[in-house]
């Protein structure tokens, strides 16, 4: 296609576009049978048992007005000083526990964080001084994001199989859930429960 050789010719009929009409035919999933129960063995995460030990709906906060000042204070970044000042004033709610700034960090401090950072020092070879070495477990790391109700609406658990259309003949693939890999292993997890079952029921 020729470039445009005036404003006018952007407006050609020749012009690419790009179609809003939904497709005829829609995706088809075939998700595995069974798959992705939940296993009573499995441990809690701890940040999930660092929030189920809170007594209060707002954890370490005693009411939405001081969980709502927190939550204020440190998105915008708003100084101690300045803190101290606002629960000074008349303007403050008159329904908030939070005596002073200190005691809103002591509070935000009592909140569970995902997994600890690890620190060690590194000696390369060659070099005169090592270098700072941070870390985290990535088992733990993985347990945080499984236990982060956040994304309890947009986690997939089980292999499915994507198919373009109802016959079923052209395979999707697009995402780690639609691949192979996750059915394969699927597979081996449930022939092992089965293998248990039977030992299980063998022995009593």
């Amino acid at each position: 296609m020729p470039l445009p050789s005036s404003p006018s010719d952007l407006h050609s009929p020749q012009r690419a576009v790009i179609s809003d009409e939904p497709d005829d035919d829609p995706e088809i999933v075939d998700k595995f049978p069974g798959a992705a129960r939940r296993e009573s063995k499995l441990k809690t995460p701890l940040i999930q048992s660092d929030f189920a030990a809170f007594t209060g709906e707002y954890g370490p906060f005693p009411s939405k007005a001081d969980w709502d000042l927190a939550h204020w204070s440190t998105i915008e970044g708003v100084s101690q000083s300045a803190i101290s000042r606002l629960l000074d004033s008349d303007a403050a709610n008159p329904a908030l526990a939070a005596s002073s700034a200190r005691h809103i960090k002591a509070q935000i401090s009592a909140l569970p964080s995902s997994t600890k950072f690890n620190h060690a020092k590194l000696s390369v070879p060659g070099m005169v001084e090592p270098f700072d070495l941070y870390y985290r477990n990535a088992i733990d790391v993985v347990a945080d994001l499984l236990a982060d109700p956040a994304f309890a609406d947009v986690m997939s658990f089980a292999p499915e199989r994507r198919w373009a259309d109802a016959t079923r003949t052209t395979r999707i693939y697009n995402e780690m859930s639609s691949g192979d890999w996750w059915h394969e292993i699927q597979v081996r997890i449930c022939c092992y429960s089965r293998c248990e079952l039977l030992v299980l029921t063998c022995c009593i």
